[in-house]
């Protein structure tokens, strides 16, 4: 069932039928975590975490939730580029990674890792730091897929 899926935070918001935001400093390091532990596993130095990234991950997650559409452009056309710079963040280099309805930090990592582009942008060498976004709502998507949203953005600075 989809609620033992949840991260328990989220739960009681759903349940209500209100949006869930999950971009709070234990999930950050639970993507984190898991983001590094790939990376260690092929070789690659571990990536800090940075709040302006994270604002922007956070922003694109809540506008796919708006939207029940998952996709690098945002619902103004913005590309990640153009989101990260809006959040203050002067960048050398940057990836983007998305998803929607994984339960889980873990689930929505292995998900990444699992498709090589996705694990190619977590693997980058050009990148040192990340920002997390996360955004939850009740309701199911096309495909019954839950309206549970993540940005996984990483990047370099200037």
């Amino acid at each position: 069932m989809l609620h033992r899926r949840l991260l328990p935070a989220l739960l009681p918001a759903l349940v209500i039928g209100r949006e869930a935001l999950a971009a709070d400093p234990g999930t950050q390091q639970a993507i984190r975590a898991e983001v590094n532990a790939a990376r260690a596993a092929f070789g690659r130095g571990p990536l800090g975490i940075d709040d302006r990234l994270s604002r922007a991950a956070t922003a694109h997650s809540r506008d796919m939730l708006a939207t029940s559409r998952m996709d690098h452009r945002g619902s103004d056309g913005s590309d990640p580029g153009a989101r990260i710079a809006r959040a203050g963040y002067r960048w050398r280099s940057f990836r983007e990674n998305v998803a929607a309805g994984q339960g889980s930090p873990r689930e929505v990592v292995v998900t990444w890792m699992n498709s090589a582009g996705h694990r190619a942008n977590i693997l980058a060498d050009d990148v040192t730091q990340i920002g997390v976004g996360f955004a939850g709502g009740p309701g199911m998507m096309m495909g019954n897929i839950p309206r549970l949203f993540w940005t996984l953005v990483l990047a370099a600075p200037r």
